[in-house]
């Protein structure tokens, strides 16, 4: 008999670490389909994230093509280059003499253009004349056909001799 428990035993035991091993097998299976099916839904945010992203970039690069464009075609027409500013002191003069004064141009400082800025060239602009002309020529400056910024404006004078002294930038690119 104590053959017969012996093997019963051993047979036992045997068994118990088979099902030991299978359920330290098992239990090992399911924690690592856990840390699978963790890192599967960490990239599949990852995936949507990167997509909306795709996403939001197409609709950018479709409204640039567009409108952008368009308004980057105007842009160049009013920022010129440097070099389409040698004429400025004329196209001053052609609007000037249209109104009727007297006048003056003189260039001032440069500021050359960098990748973040534009570029720009002081003027001053010296206008004699009645005083209904010099104010009938204020309108006029807005529509002038470069990228313009009047930093200083004086007027004053006697009798009808009245002189109006712009100083401002041009701006180029």
């Amino acid at each position: 008999m104590d053959h017969f428990r012996r093997k019963i035993l051993i047979e036992i035991s045997i068994a118990s670490a088979v099902i030991i091993a299978l359920f330290v097998g098992i239990f090992l299976f399911v924690s690592n389909i856990q840390s699978n099916t963790d890192k599967i839904i960490d990239l599949r945010n990852t995936l949507t994230q990167k997509s909306l992203s795709l996403e939001r970039f197409t609709i950018l690069n479709k409204q640039y093509t567009d409108k952008a464009k368009n308004y980057l075609t105007s842009l160049q027409n009013v920022v010129p280059t440097r070099d389409k500013l040698i004429n400025i002191s004329k196209d001053f003069q052609n609007i000037t003499v249209s109104t009727g004064l007297n006048y003056g141009f003189t260039l001032g400082n440069e500021a050359p253009a960098t990748n973040e800025n534009l570029g720009s060239i002081g003027f001053q602009l010296n206008l004699g004349g009645d005083l209904w002309k010099l104010v009938d020529f204020l309108p006029q400056l807005p529509r002038f056909h470069y990228l313009t910024m009047i930093d200083n404006l004086t007027l004053g004078g006697r009798d009808s001799s009245e002189q109006m002294n712009i100083t401002g930038r041009v701006f180029f690119r």
